[in-house]
């Protein structure tokens, strides 16, 4: 082999190692822009931190918990297991239903910022204080003081004012239980007598005006020559009895007519009354058997009536019921 044949046969080492050099460098240069144009030159440093956790007694209010129905040994025991031993703790005695020795108040009030000393209320036996006479608002809030839930009962008493304390069970001075019951003047039921039935007599209701005034349950009855009475049987339930006694207006004047109220057989009210003029009733029939209202003309012409105005039976309730009952 010639020279010039092994020359043509010699590997091209030099332009191989171009090339490479060549591709290097353009990879080189597509990797310095891809990365100034999708990535940043920088980022910044991040540092994660956490907030300190304040120390005991910085920036922070220790509240008062509920001791309430604890000893007052176990009240001072939970406030110093709260952090609060350093904390004054006072006791004083206050009346109360609940047992004796247990915490009833306190101040702070539970859930409030603490002071500088805590007081607790322990209780001490209580007694069912005076309340017998004064109003029922009054004696609620003295036994609602002690702890006691308190049940009203209303009843009519005449004479007694509305909302006066009757009786209290358990009695005054008496240990006070959780529950008292109070016994307290209510308004009195009524039944009209216009509205219960009378019988033959006569008389029945009317709407009527006497002396100028209207009276919408009247008891109206005729007063002729004779007597006219009419009867109701109270059996003991009605305590009083209320009307005003005239003649209707719409009647000719000059007529006198009496009127007599019996009540078991003894005349408790009586009298005359003339056109125009009235007369007011208000009577005792506490414990009557039999209440009878008797009519009849004094003078003057016959043919008129006499009207009982809004007359009523007066009692609590359940007795006005149960006469109604038995009418």
């Amino acid at each position: 082999m010639t020279s010039a044949e092994r020359s043509r046969r010699r590997p091209a080492v030099v332009p191989l190692a171009l090339v490479l050099v060549g591709m290097f460098a353009a990879g080189a240069a597509v990797g310095w822009w891809a990365a100034v144009h999708y990535h940043p030159r920088y980022a910044p440093d991040v540092v994660v931190t956490g907030a300190d956790a304040p120390a005991a007694g910085e920036g922070t209010a220790l509240l008062t918990p509920d001791v309430r129905g604890l000893t007052a040994a176990a009240a001072k025991q939970v406030l110093a297991d709260a952090g609060l031993a350093a904390v004054a703790v006072r006791t004083s005695e206050q009346p109360s239903v609940a047992p004796e020795g247990t915490v009833v108040a306190q101040e702070p009030a539970a859930g409030a910022p603490i002071g500088d000393a805590v007081t607790l209320a322990v209780a001490t036996p209580a007694k069912v204080p005076e309340v017998v006479g004064e109003d029922v608002r009054a004696a609620v809030r003295a036994l609602q003081a002690l702890g006691a839930t308190v049940e009203v009962r209303r009843t009519y008493r005449p004479g007694s004012p509305i909302d006066a304390v009757l009786a209290v069970d358990p009695g005054e001075g008496a240990t006070a239980p959780t529950h008292v019951t109070l016994t307290v003047a209510g308004p009195p039921a009524t039944a009209y007598l216009a509205d219960l039935p009378v019988g033959n007599s006569g008389c029945g209701s009317a709407a009527v005006v006497v002396a100028g005034l209207p009276y919408g349950h009247g008891l109206r009855c005729p007063a002729g020559a004779g007597f006219v009475d009419v009867l109701y049987v109270l059996d003991g339930h009605a305590l009083r009895f209320d009307a005003v006694v005239g003649q209707p207006d719409a009647e000719s004047a000059g007529r006198v007519a009496r009127f007599s109220v019996i009540a078991d057989g003894r005349e408790i009210a009586a009298g005359t009354v003339r056109a125009g003029q009235t007369r007011a009733l208000s009577l005792d029939v506490a414990d009557v058997a039999r209440l009878a209202i008797r009519v009849r003309a004094e003078s003057g012409p016959t043919g008129g009536s006499l009207v009982f105005g809004d007359a009523r039976f007066s009692a609590g309730a359940a007795a006005i019921a149960a006469l109604r009952a038995g009418a």
